[in-house]
């Protein structure tokens, strides 16, 4: 029987986001005669392609920022599936009718797109890669296909944003118990974040399961070295990732120790990279500070193969699980990072790196930042050793990814 794969993402393959799937797909394509990719918000005509494999279809279906007014008027004559809306703000319902707007039209325009390529195959799943209205439009377009007389069984994968209502600007995370109860499998990326929705809805216990992303095998020899004096973070400088923090603490580490050298990789054309770049000039930290700017993934792997660092450092006030650390990790580079999301579940405190209260000053991350640059060279190449086992043990993808496809393929 022939066994295809229908993905829903936001932008990939367009542009430089969702980078994970830069792998992963290579492993979903091989298990499957053929995968249709719906990048959902993606349009073709301004960001590039990257490449993927053969018998993967690539259909940007543009449900973009240029949709916003749109979906709004569409969800709002189709509130039934937002579930109750008692005790939300105005701005909360508007919100939830303009997710549900979005999740409409990604349904329909995907229909639509495979309406001259129909789906003929006896074996068909459909994957989300995001808890948010992408999954519910791919629940729509599944069950449209199911009333011709097919079921098409939907997972989804979900990770932080679309995770959290805590983490959201209103508090709410609109069509989430749709989702929930409609997907045949719901799949956090952390044990954090399954532990979190089992909570939420303990009637979905069953169906909810984690499942590790996971990063490339790379060169890692000579990579982690303490004697390289460096702090590598890999960021773009928002609010949540808290770089002036680590900057601040930084500043006061290189006082004592002026020789020790931070390479900051991330956007940094933002306000906290103004705040930034202040800090650096007012304590006359510019030959000690590398700001390198947003980088490819493809980059990073090069840049990860070609560097030595002696500690990647993670400040954030909530996370989802940091790919940034299994990148680290897969070169045995010791990680650093507040205990938020599932950071945990990555630095083993004391045996592979080092843990943090989410709630630290620039003082205290100062002392820690000493603490290690003082560590003897055999506890170091410990914790290096450590962190590239858990690495294989946990987050290679050639594990992770081979384990997802194949379950995709028995679902379908």
């Amino acid at each position: 029987m022939k066994k295809h794969c229908v993905i829903f993402t936001s932008s990939y393959p367009y542009g430089a986001g969702e980078p994970f799937l830069e792998s992963e797909i290579l492993y979903v394509a091989s298990q499957f005669e053929r995968v249709i990719l719906f990048a959902t918000a993606a349009d073709e005509r301004k960001e590039a392609m990257r490449p993927v494999p053969d018998n993967v279809s690539v259909i940007p279906l543009r449900v973009g920022r240029n949709t916003d007014k749109l979906a709004l008027a569409v969800g709002a004559f189709r509130r039934r599936l937002l579930g109750k809306q008692k005790g939300l703000s105005l701005r909360q319902r508007l919100y939830g009718k303009y997710c549900l707007g979005k999740a409409l039209l990604i349904s329909k325009r995907a229909k639509r797109a495979l309406e001259k390529v129909p789906l003929v195959t006896d074996e068909t799943v459909v994957y989300s890669y995001w808890l948010n209205y992408i999954c519910t439009g791919a629940i729509l377009f599944a069950q449209s296909h199911s009333a011709e007389g097919k079921h098409i069984p939907v997972l989804t994968r979900t990770h932080r944003h679309d995770l959290y209502w805590e983490e959201h600007p209103l508090s709410i995370i609109p069509l989430q118990e749709f989702n929930i109860h409609n997907a045949e499998l719901v799949v956090p990326c952390s044990k954090q974040g399954s532990a979190y929705l089992k909570a939420k809805y303990p009637d979905a216990e069953e169906k909810i399961q984690e499942a590790y992303l996971g990063t490339a095998p790379a060169n890692m020899e000579g990579l982690a070295s303490l004697r390289s004096k460096t702090f590598l973070t890999i960021a773009g400088m928002r609010s949540v990732k808290r770089i002036p923090l680590f900057a601040e603490a930084f500043a006061l580490f290189c006082k004592k120790n002026p020789d020790w050298h931070w390479i900051s990789i991330g956007e940094d054309a933002t306000p906290d990279g103004d705040v930034v770049r202040e800090i650096i000039q007012k304590n006359r930290l510019e030959k000690n500070v590398q700001l390198l700017g947003q980088m490819a993934n493809s980059d990073l792997h090069v840049f990860l193969d070609s560097h030595s660092i002696a500690y990647l450092v993670n400040t954030s006030a909530s996370e989802g699980l940091p790919v940034s650390m299994m990148e680290a990790e897969s070169v045995g580079v010791p990680c650093v990072g507040t205990d938020v999301g599932g950071v945990s579940e990555i630095i083993l405190d004391g045996e592979n790196g080092k843990l943090l209260p989410k709630e630290i000053s620039p003082e205290q991350l100062a002392s820690v930042l000493e603490e290690l640059s003082c560590l003897d060279e055999n506890e170091y190449q410990r914790l290096s050793a450590n962190a590239f086992k858990h690495w294989q043990k946990c987050f290679n993808a050639e594990k992770q990814y081979k384990e997802w496809a194949e379950q995709l393929v028995r679902m379908a």
